[in-house]
């Protein structure tokens, strides 16, 4: 699939299609189609400047790369896509680029960070009232192993999750974001 504007410059609809394209593949169990079809949407957001699709696409590279196996290359998706979303203003990214992290906390074994990131994250869902299929909620294979390790620290994460303002949950999501990561969230 390859969308081009009249002045040929590939546009927002090969991008928003590739991931829409990248989903079916993973349903279909084709895991490396699907990563062939995210990363491609992603380039193509990144080269028009659309961030609103490149987080999109890259919230579903990073949680292919982590059932994968591939933890700090998912990190550093569910990183970039949590700042974009910041920029942008989107709660649902938001809420992604949490669980994304909850995952990575989960991984590492840090269940607090893990279970604050989690409640947090379904806190903003439950504000917006938008929520992910199942298919799609890897991180709570990462969070419910932790939970099996520590369960009383992912639930004391929990609770204190439940209670973090946005700007709260950022900061623990990236403890060394730039200041102007803090700036745009403080605003919320």
């Amino acid at each position: 699939v390859k969308i081009t504007t009249d002045d040929g410059v590939v546009g927002w609809g090969e991008a928003i299609t590739r991931v829409s394209l990248g989903r079916v593949a993973w349903l279909r169990g084709e895991p490396e189609a699907a990563l062939a079809h995210f990363r491609r949407a992603s380039e193509v957001a990144e080269s028009g400047g659309d961030l609103f699709t490149r987080s999109v696409a890259g919230n579903q590279i990073g949680r292919l790369l982590l059932v994968g196996g591939k933890t700090s290359e998912a990190e550093d998706f569910f990183r970039r896509t949590l700042v974009d979303s910041i920029t942008l203003h989107h709660d649902e990214g938001v809420a992604y680029g949490l669980e994304g992290m909850c995952a990575i906390a989960a991984a590492h074994g840090d269940a607090h960070r893990a279970g604050a990131l989690s409640a947090a994250a379904a806190a903003i869902r439950h504000r917006i009232g938008v929520f992910d299929v199942e298919a799609f909620t890897v991180h709570e294979i990462s969070l419910d192993a932790v939970r099996r390790a520590q369960p009383d620290a992912v639930a004391d994460g929990e609770r204190t999750g439940a209670e973090l303002s946005v700007a709260e949950a950022v900061a623990l999501a990236l403890p060394d974001a730039d200041a102007s990561v803090a700036h745009a969230v403080a605003h919320w």
